[in-house]
């Protein structure tokens, strides 16, 4: 056996000069530059094929060798029984014939665990427990002098290829992926991101960065890289079919854990060298052969060929196949652009991977020409037919070669002239196939509708109008926070001007929420308006003929016990309605007919989908606050038959798609429009809100989708191609409703108390003075800077440049600086190929000012609208707490359920711009994670598990701790970290971002090395250094800290109050985290009575509220090494002390804290033994007079246990 490494050396010593071509550094340490600027890469929020371990794919695959004459693999010859990385380069499996081989074959049917590579999906932090494989190229002599290229290599053992026309192309086993970087002397100047046979290369000023760290996109399935989020061709080949789709899911620091080599020689006699660090034998780089099965062959019934693109493909080779050592920056000699790709505004990606997407006009109008070509072809070849499982099973049944042919005529005929698809057959068919070619034609055609504008301004509500309907065009049913409900009727004779009809008060206690209408022929001969509210009652109210009639409630459905936010009726006479209390009801005839459970928190959307609007099967569709989507079919359903997962927060809209009655829309708080059929597949994603979605409804004239948000924006999106065809903006903070008329008009609720109609007919225009006023009102309207993020005047474009250059897609937003130095927001609107002004940015009430809140200074005073039935409610936030603790203690002062902790600190983030020190991007949450309080069981006491304070953003922090470093080298200071240090200060952020559980040697010499300069900065510039420590304290904390972290504890008068309680807080948080480990549980042991000394001595004026929450967290710690025995009763008057301490405040997390600390102490027999019977019974009572002040239900508990112990 020759070993092939060796093979090449003997090759390069055999060199008596140096040849062109060749690489210059071979060896040495991984350059501090190439893991700083690695890039920073999102996996598709869809991705079913993860990263993988090199070694795992070995040991589910063999070696075979391919032979082409009988199509078939045999085993290699010599060749080892297992594989490894380091016996892949024997000369055995040097050949390009040598495949390796899954086992058993999952070319065709790829369902294990160990192709999924679930493990290999990123953390929250980015870690991937997959390696990076970065190669260092030195091409000096390639490119310029210092030029070193930096290849990150993605591995994942399987490829899931695109869909075309219900089938994937170009699946195989094992994926190697890349980016690279080139540096010259340490800086980046280019970016390459490898997709399919080559890629696209940038400049790196170019491409989209975070922390001057490059930002790519894993397309979904294929794993190729590109520089933006959306729709990438992939082939010309076929009218756009081919198409890779990436979006910003999960992130991956393809930096936080890799192994790393040298290459040097040549690309046909490469030598690679492993860099110091890295531990993986590179003897897998020399392997030429395929990572993966051989293609199966053209004889095998599930191949197929489409245009040369094969379904089932080779695997992949390896690294050493890409061309390391190239001039230019792509694999072909490609140019370096300067100019990122503009994708089309209509780029629409589909989301999940069972669902048949492709596109020819746009990949949207690919799903919806599926469902009207292929059923047609279907109807016409079988007759009636059946039901099918989905749009792919039609796709089969009618045939892959007649589906081509079909389209690929339909789409050349709709190009050459536009005229109707009459007559597309199949040529090659005995039996000629008809197309249902209205319907191709509506699919095809381009849009080229008019656009809205005002109609109306219906004024009578005094509060937000949350909910809307439209049962006729001259008839429009609203609800509002006012606690009525209103009906409006279009003024006989006038095609723009509405009146007041009828107003419905006086049944509900509380606010009005959801409105909805019961035909006549359901509801004994009169039309019924339902409205439903806080109160937890469904009313039904008759609806007068007659203008001013007086109202009364004729119904009242109870069954609900909380909050009933949403309403739908179905065309069969169905209310279905949904709860805070995490269920729907189904009424018939005004009575209950049943329950629908399954959701774990509110659900916020219903829609009714009565028999004949699917295949004969009444169905109910349900959305919520879990996130997730459920479909509950049958008369009276005991559980959801399908669960539709993909929206990443509360789900808040349902509409149904009248034209594909087995496909709706769902829009959600994550800003997303998602399409789907009911079979639970995920047919597209339509993004455009900037915000928070709130409701979808569908034109029935066009079948164009509308949908309003908490981005003040209304938007109309084609039912053709999924294109945004236009965004109505609306000068209030939120469009909570909107609903189609039967003419086609739009009735929009908002939160000004207005509801507005706008219309495309010019009939029912507003006249020139009303469209003036309403467009003023929108351009004067003032938009907070903290919702726009940090606007920096300096750096906007003149308003008189920039607003002569057209927008890239409808609804675009841009700010520009005026002559007189505001800044405008303006938004292109396509139809009239102009900018309108939709705002004045604002200072945000937090820059730089203080509100006045009970007496308390605070940065921000939010008003906050908390979802359906509670009134705006004031939130007051300083930047420096945490979002989570501000945002449970809302929630718990004004009695709101905990479901919308999440969303609360959402809006605290998006309109705080701020973010809480030590807890970052985003802040962590401590009711779920290892901060939280939550008791495990029944009993709280004894509590035996340390608090801390983990989250991390380690990239923001880095970037603090160097730039305050370079204003002390300016200023000469001698504890600025030099460079040598900044490496160390790199290496150790790199070792904590994959969150060890015990600090590597090499990483702890240089905590030891650069915290001790670090904390010696001047008290306005120590933050970020003793934030460091905290996150390093759950790791590898050490003793030699004690006594700095204490002193910021101590009071400083040269300091501001604002470092002082900073750097406090941050320091008591430290100590927390010292609990985290059996080497820090012992410092704080052996230093127990110091610290405790150094905690009770902290003035009341020192902390802030965030830093109460961190002393009773160490005094929680504390007590836990009391209750485990470990704490002697030297610290037993220290600790009952700091307890009381601790039970006086007024936050509700430190009082519990100090509660559970407090009965910890008093189950310690070790501790209480040296206290007094009056100082046990004080600090029981102690107890019990914080319950009576915060009766919080976990309060009232822990108090209760302390009452109960024996003494």
């Amino acid at each position: 056996m020759i070993d092939r490494r060796r093979q090449a050396a003997l090759l390069l010593c055999s060199c008596a000069t140096a040849v062109l071509g060749q690489s210059l550094t071979t060896s040495g340490p991984v350059p501090t530059f190439v893991t700083r600027y690695a890039p920073l890469m999102y996996l598709a929020s869809t991705e079913e094929y993860f990263p993988s371990h090199l070694q795992t794919h070995l040991d589910n695959t063999t070696p075979g060798e391919w032979d082409d004459s009988t199509n078939s693999s045999s085993a290699v010859s010599g060749a080892p029984s297992s594989l490894t990385l380091a016996n892949l380069d024997q000369s055995e499996l040097s050949t390009a014939f040598v495949y390796l081989n899954a086992r058993p074959s999952e070319l065709t049917v790829p369902t294990s665990a160990w192709l999924n590579s679930t493990y290999g999906k990123p953390n929250s932090a980015g870690m991937s427990a997959a390696e990076t494989i970065i190669i260092l190229v030195d091409a000096s002599e390639e490119h310029v002098a210092g030029t070193i290229d930096a290849y990150y290599f993605y591995f994942y053992s399987y490829n899931l290829g695109p869909y075309v026309f219900g089938e994937r192309f170009g699946n195989h086993v094992g994926d190697w992926e890349n980016s690279m970087i080139r540096f010259v002397n340490g800086v980046p100047q280019a970016v390459f991101y490898s997709a399919h046979d080559d890629g696209d290369a940038y400049t790196f000023d170019t491409v989209n960065q975070s922390n001057s760290r490059p930002i790519g996109y894993i397309a979904m399935g294929s794993h190729a890289n590109y520089p933006t989020p959306g729709s990438h061709n992939i082939s010309q080949a076929i009218g756009q079919l081919l198409t890779d789709y990436t979006d910003s899911g999960t992130l991956w620091d393809v930096a936080a854990n890799y192994q790393a080599f040298w290459f040097s020689g040549s690309n046909d006699s490469p030598n690679f060298t492993v860099a110091d660090g890295s531990t993986f034998d590179p003897g897998f780089l020399y392997y030429i052969g395929k990572w993966g099965d051989h293609a199966l062959p053209e004889s095998n019934p599930a191949q197929s060929d489409l245009f040369g693109y094969q379904k089932w493909t080779d695997g992949p080779t390896g690294p050493r196949d890409k061309t390391l050592l190239r001039q230019a920056m792509c694999y072909q000699n490609c140019p370096t652009n300067t100019v990122l790709p503009t994708l089309s505004s209509a780029a629409v990606t589909p989301v999940g991977s069972s669902t048949p997407t492709g596109s020819s006009v746009s990949q949207f109008t690919f799903s919806l020409m599926a469902h009207r070509l292929l059923t047609a072809s279907v109807r016409a070849v079988q007759g009636t037919v059946g039901p099918t499982n989905s749009s792919h099973a039609r796709v089969r049944r009618f045939g892959m070669a007649d589906t081509i042919q079909l389209v690929l005529s339909a789409t050349a005929e709709q190009a050459s002239d536009g005229a109707a698809l009459a007559g597309a057959r199949k040529k090659n068919s005995s039996r000629a196939r008809r197309v249902d070619q209205q319907a191709m034609t509506d699919s095809l055609g381009a849009s080229s509708k008019a656009q809205y504008k005002l109609s109306a301004t219906l004024q009578g509500h005094t509060a937000d109008v949350r909910s809307t309907c439209a049962p006729r065009s001259d008839l429009i049913i609203s609800c509002s926070r006012d606690s009525t409900a209103r009906t409006w009727t279009r003024t006989p004779g006038s095609a723009t001007a509405w009146e007041p009809h009828c107003l419905f008060q006086g049944a509900h206690e509380g606010f009005v929420n959801a409105v909805s209408f019961v035909h006549a022929k359901h509801a004994d001969g009169q039309d019924v308006l339902l409205t439903s509210g806080q109160d937890a009652i469904i009313y039904g109210w008759p609806i007068p003929s007659s203008s001013g009639s007086e109202t009364e409630a004729k119904y009242a459905l109870i069954g609900h016990s909380n909050n009933v936010c949403c309403l739908d009726v179905g065309s069969d006479g169905r209310i279905i309605s949904g709860s805070w209390d995490s269920t729907a009801k189904i009424w018939i005839n005004f009575e209950l007919h049943c329950t629908l459970s399954g959701h774990e928190q509110a659900v916020w959307a219903v829609l009714a989908i009565s028999a004949s609007e699917n295949k004969g099967t009444e169905a109910v569709l349900t959305a919520s606050a879990d996130k997730m989507i459920r479909l509950f079919t049958g008369s009276k359903p005991s559980s959801a038959s399908v669960t539709f997962k993909g929206h990443t927060q509360p789900v808040r809209a349902l509409a149904r798609i009248p034209e594909h009655p087995d496909m709706f829309a769902s829009g959600s708080n994550d800003g997303s429009i998602r399409l789907w059929n009911l079979e639970g597949d995920a047919i597209a994603d339509l993004g455009g809100h900037d915000s928070f979605v709130y409701s979808l409804d569908v034109l029935p004239d066009s079948g164009d989708l509308l949908s309003g948000g908490e981005d003040r924006n209304v938007k109309v999106w084609s039912a053709d191609d999924g294109e945004l065809l236009q965004t109505i903006t609306v000068p209030a903070v939120s469009v909570w409703s909107v609903s189609a008329l039967p003419n086609g008009d739009i009735a929009a609720g908002s939160s000004d108390g207005i509801l507005r109609v706008f219309t495309r007919d010019t009939a029912r225009l507003a006249s020139e003075e009303e469209l003036q006023n309403f467009d003023a009102s929108v351009s004067s309207i003032a938009i907070n800077s903290a919702s726009v993020g940090d606007v920096k005047k300096q750096d906007l474009p003149e308003a008189s440049e920039a607003l002569r250059a057209p927008g890239r897609k409808e609804g675009q937003v841009i700010m520009v600086k005026t002559s007189s130095g505001s800044v405008e927001a303006h938004q292109w609107r396509n139809a009239a190929q102009s900018w309108q002004k939709v705002g004045e940015v604002v200072d945000a009430v937090g820059s730089g000012r203080k509100q006045l809140y009970k007496g308390e200074e605070y940065d921000y005073v939010f008003d906050v609208d908390v979802k359906e039935g509670s009134p705006p409610l004031k939130l007051p936030f300083n930047s420096t707490q945490n979002p989570y603790t501000v945002a449970q203690k809302f929630l718990t002062d004004n009695e709101l359920p905990p479901d919308y902790l999440d969303e609360v600190v959402r809006f605290i983030e998006r309109n705080s711009g701020a973010v809480s020190l030590g807890n970052s991007a985003p802040a962590a949450n401590p009711y779920n994670d290892s901060a939280s309080s939550a008791p495990d069981s029944e009993a709280l006491l004894p509590h035996k598990t340390p608090l801390t304070f983990t989250s991390a953003n380690l990239a923001a922090l880095r970037t603090k701790l160097i730039a305050f470093n370079d204003d002390l080298r300016t200023a000469s200071s001698a504890y600025a970290l030099d460079d040598s240090d900044l490496d160390k200060l790199e290496n150790l952020t790199s070792t904590l971002q994959g969150t060890p559980t015990v600090l590597p040697a090499n990483a702890a010499a240089s905590a030891s090395t650069i915290v001790p300069k670090l904390l010696q900065w001047p008290v306005d510039k120590r933050f970020p250094a003793i934030d460091l420590v905290r996150i390093t304290s759950c790791h590898g904390p050490a003793e030699a800290w004690l006594s700095r972290l204490l002193e910021n504890l101590k009071i400083d008068s040269s300091a501001s109050a604002k470092d002082q309680e900073t750097n406090a807080m941050l320091a008591l948080r430290s100590l927390a985290n010292y609990f985290a480990t059996p080497k820090g549980k012992t410092i704080m042991i052996k230093n127990a009575v110091t610290i405790l000394n150094g905690l009770y001595r902290i003035g009341e004026a020192q902390l802030s509220r965030t830093g109460y929450l961190a002393l009773a967290t160490v005094i929680l710690n504390f007590s836990v090494l009391a209750v485990m025995r470990d704490l002697d009763k030297t610290s037993g008057t220290q600790l009952i002390d700091l307890t009381q301490k601790a039970l006086t405040r007024q936050e509700g997390e430190a009082v519990y804290r100090g509660l559970v600390a407090l009965g910890n102490v008093l189950l310690s027999p070790n501790v209480t033994s040296s206290l007094s019977s009056s100082t046990l019974t004080q600090a029981r009572a102690s107890a019990q007079k914080a319950a009576s002040r915060l009766p919080e239900p976990r309060i009232k508990a822990v108090a209760a246990e302390i009452a109960q112990l024996t003494l």
